[in-house]
């Protein structure tokens, strides 16, 4: 059986040497926590 490395180590190694893998992370995160915000704000009108 081969070894491999976990998601999560390959992920922190990526980033660590690409800087651009590193900016579309962090636009990715906040267009998923902008997008999330706006989700439950207009739960919360709606009830």
């Amino acid at each position: 059986m081969a070894l491999t490395r976990s998601f999560t180590e390959t992920v922190k190694a990526r980033a660590q040497a690409d800087v651009e893998f590193r900016r579309e992370l962090l636009r990715e995160a906040l267009e998923t926590l902008l997008e999330g915000e706006l989700k439950m704000r207009r739960c919360s009108w709606t009830n």
